[in-house]
């Protein structure tokens, strides 16, 4: 299925199809131009895009999410011990 012109209209903020071709590629949607010119977006595309997961779309699907590991790297100090002083000539 696809987004309606409504709905494309909602998205994009225009109604002329020039402009919502424009704000679809500036904003790296994927869609593609009908036999009039018109932009088409797939609505399983654009609920993905919006953060909706949609039923029976493997990358909504929690159990199969891959968590990233993260590894926290311990901070270092600026000086490795306390500055050398009687390098001012004190």
């Amino acid at each position: 299925m696809l987004l309606s012109k409504t709905e494309l209209k909602e998205l994009t903020g225009t109604n002329k199809r020039v402009f919502q071709a424009l704000w679809l590629k500036k904003n790296s949607w994927v869609y593609v131009l009908d036999l009039n010119d018109w932009p088409r977006v797939s609505r399983d595309y654009a609920l993905m895009r919006l953060g909706v997961p949609c039923p029976g779309n493997a990358e909504s699907e929690p159990e199969k999410l891959v968590t990233p590991v993260t590894t926290k790297r311990k901070r270092r100090s600026t000086f490795a011990h306390e500055p050398n002083f009687a390098a001012f000539g004190g």
